[in-house]
């Protein structure tokens, strides 16, 4: 997604408090939802009689989104941000309704999925529009905003959340977001028509008058965009391995043999160069970001059920463990923009902090120890996951060329939704399989599950050394 000289200078015009506090809005709602989910799911996997389908509606959204995020960045090359940020406003209310009817769990399921294409189209415009209607003095302080509208529900989200669900129903959570969605929709809207326009009237312009800009945009050698073939080759692993592992059987192996095929063919042409080789620079951020996702991501799930399940928490307790997470993300934000430390160091003391705290919530689940000290570790997990995550997003618009801002940020946000849905399928599917054994004994189920999850965090670790020296 190239911008060149003149779009970057006509889009500012765009910009503003109104574009700001409607992307932020935008950003609250999908990240409410998210946090919500957490807290709703175990009661809405019981209320279906479904439990062992309860990772597949964290899994089958991350797939959709890994899909929706290279196929926003073709709209946005193709038709400029401001139609696939509309699309995606559109999708992710059509899922919000579908997954608040949902009868039984196979509606929800696909309400999830509908919700993550919405998802993925809003991820990728949204940092194309950051990109071009904000000059590169102004990004840096709008990502403030955008990051501080990211992790602000967690502070209530939860327990609205569990309160929802408590008094009303877990179907009221997925309804609450929508007012939120139109106002954002409200406020965005003229601004993107506007948008439009602008991009428009600059391509109807004559030849002679963007030749000096657009020759300059033509210099050099431009990486190919990612394939949507290959995206929708990733997003069919992700329940082809889940459902591998999930119903072990003589036919689980060629199934699960099919999902890694997939994984081969398609990854490669999703990634950047050197991706596979840990290259140091853009391949490892990219690494990291995907690490610390995975992990987060299902060790949040996952502790908000192990607290429901093990300790028999009711799901506004549960989510109120959580609500000391979004503490920890905002000072790791806070914290990685005033430490003078290069951003590769920033990244490994963020993976140490987030593999730390994942660590400590799977020796909770061993040893059944007190459940308090869950937000304790949990806030040192979440500390570390807001150091390392503002910092793999701003490594990378370091560290590409002008005209790979747009492709590399795809990829970032495309490895982050393919490890964490890989994560919630292959950790789903092992709950399912552990479900088998003795579903009484939850120390049995919950152990092995956050341990698993805690390898990666540590190898996230690991990965972020091979970064090397980025600016601050």
């Amino acid at each position: 997604m190239t911008t060149t000289t003149t779009e970057r200078r006509r889009t500012t015009s765009v910009s503003g408090p109104r574009l700001t506090l409607g992307l932020c809005i935008g950003i609250t709602a999908v990240a409410f939802e998210a946090l919500a989910v957490a807290t709703a799911m175990p009661r809405a996997a019981e209320d279906l009689g479904a439990k062992e389908w309860y990772a597949w509606a964290f899994s089958t959204f991350q797939a959709a989104m890994l899909f929706a995020t290279v196929a926003s960045g073709r709209l946005c090359d193709r038709l400029g941000p401001s139609r696939p940020m509309a699309l995606g406003f559109l999708v992710f209310l059509v899922g919000l309704l579908v997954a608040g009817v949902a009868p039984v769990m196979p509606v929800l399921i696909i309400g999830r999925g509908v919700q993550g294409l919405g998802a993925g189209l809003f991820s990728v415009s949204l940092y194309v529009i950051l990109a071009q209607a904000y000059t590169a003095a102004e990004r840096p302080k709008v990502f403030t905003w955008i990051s501080t509208a990211w992790v602000l529900p967690g502070f209530i989200g939860p327990a609205v959340a569990g309160w929802l669900t408590e008094r009303l129903s877990w179907h009221w959570v997925f309804f609450s977001v929508i007012p939120f969605l139109i106002l954002a929709a409200a406020l965005l809207g003229p601004l993107l028509i506007k948008l439009e326009q602008l991009r428009v009237a600059e391509l109807e312009r004559p030849t002679s008058e963007a030749s000096d800009d657009q020759g300059a945009a033509d210099q050099g050698e431009e990486a190919p965009p990612a394939p949507i073939w290959a995206a929708g080759a990733l997003a069919v692993a992700v329940p082809v391995l889940q459902f591998a592992v999930q119903r072990p059987a003589w036919w689980s192996i060629p199934l699960a043999v099919l999902g890694l095929a997939l994984l081969v063919v398609g990854l490669p042409r999703v990634m950047p160069r050197g991706f596979f080789r840990f290259a140091r620079g853009l391949a490892p951020v990219i690494g990291v970001r995907g690490l610390i996702g995975g992990t987060f991501f299902t060790a949040e799930a996952f502790t908000v059920l192990m607290l429901t399940d093990l300790y028999a928490l009711p799901p506004s307790v549960a989510g109120l463990m959580l609500t000391v997470g979004t503490i920890g993300w905002t000072t790791g934000s806070f914290i990685q923009a005033r430490w003078h430390l290069r951003r590769d160091q920033l990244m490994t003391l963020g993976t140490i902090g987030l593999a730390t705290g994942v660590t400590g919530v799977a020796l909770i689940a061993w040893l059944h120890a007190p459940y308090p000290l869950v937000a304790l570790v949990w806030a040192i997990a979440a500390l570390g996951m807001g150091t390392a995550f503002s910092s793999t997003s701003l490594a990378v618009m370091t560290l590409s060329a002008p005209r790979e801002q747009g492709r590399n940020a795809s990829s970032l946000q495309l490895g982050e939704a393919l490890t964490a849905s890989l994560t919630s399928a292959l950790v789903g599917g092992l709950y399912a399989f552990l479900l088998r054994g003795d579903p009484a004994d939850h120390t049995a189920v919950f152990g092995p599950l956050l341990t698993t999850v805690a390898v990666l965090g540590v190898l996230s670790v690991v990965v972020s050394r091979r970064v090397g020296p980025v600016a601050h």
